[in-house]
């Protein structure tokens, strides 16, 4: 395949950028085509298509699993364990210290992991929440009646990754202290697999933050929502603030990424306070 072929017209990368932006927030520059080229090409060998107009051609046939198959494709899916650490010595100081002695069946500590990729944040939660919980005096349990944590993602693909809890040695490398991997994870011939009763404290479901096609019935303590917003443009972040900020308890924290922050004309609109020495992270009033 020639440059010149792979050369998007005009039409077909704005009708493309249109698409994608409307159908999962992600919004692309024309300097960003390295990028449709690079996460392209195997679909397009997958799919025994010639050149990226072509992609945009099958696209406008409106093939849904075509669709989901480019999205899937584009979303970046960066994770590691306990990734900024600053965020889960708060969530462990502020929020687990608090909330967690008054947890039980009957009112059970909600937990979000929105846009959770291939599962390090929801099991780093879960870890960090069981450790928490042997601490406990007298000994509180933990379980999935107590403590719910909903991870959800776009990509059908990832959260299959998730969901398996299989993680390689360079994934479990990348921010997970050696004794929780001894404690919690177990050795196969290839990778190491995350304990049953971690995965038993989680429920993973596919979610688009800007399309929600199902109702979320629970409100929730937190929500961790890190480094998603940063490539929404300014109204679909908007959308997807409120949306998150429909399903947080009062009182409760939402956690953005360390970088991603709220208008204060937003905040003040919202009853969002941006809680002081932790960029990133707002209570509701």
């Amino acid at each position: 395949m020639t440059s010149s072929e792979n050369t998007l017209t005009d039409s077909n990368f704005q009708y493309f950028v249109d698409y994608i932006q409307q159908t999962c927030g992600l919004v692309l520059q024309k300097n960003q085509l390295y990028l449709l080229e690079n996460r392209l090409i195997p679909i397009m060998r997958q799919y025994n298509i010639p050149t990226l107009n072509d992609v945009v051609e099958r696209l406008k046939k409106q093939d849904p699993s075509f669709g989901q198959t480019l999205v899937e494709a584009l979303v970046t899916h960066e994770s590691s364990f306990f990734r900024d650490k600053k965020v889960f010595d708060f969530f462990a100081q502020e929020i687990l210290e608090k909330l967690y002695p008054k947890a039980s069946s009957l009112a059970p500590l909600n937990i979000w992991s929105a846009a959770c990729s291939s599962g390090q944040e929801p099991y780093s939660i879960a870890m960090l929440m069981k450790d928490f919980a042997q601490k406990t005096t007298p000994l509180i349990p933990i379980s999935s009646s107590t403590c719910h944590i909903l991870a959800t993602d776009i990509s059908k693909k990832i959260l299959d990754k998730a969901q398996a809890g299989s993680f390689s040695h360079f994934e479990v490398q990348r921010g997970l202290p050696v004794t929780l991997l001894i404690k919690y994870f177990k050795k196969d011939e290839t990778n190491w697999m995350i304990s049953k009763e971690l995965k038993d404290l989680i429920k993973f479901e596919n979610y688009n933050l800007t399309q929600p096609r199902r109702i979320i019935t629970q409100t929730f303590h937190v929500i961790f929502c890190r480094n998603v917003l940063i490539y929404f443009n300014e109204c679909d972040k908007l959308k997807v603030i409120q949306h998150l900020h429909s399903h947080l308890k009062s009182g409760g924290h939402l956690i953005l990424g360390s970088s991603e922050f709220i208008l204060q004309t937003q905040t003040n609109q919202l009853a969002l306070t941006p809680v002081k020495d932790y960029p990133g992270i707002y209570q509701k009033s």
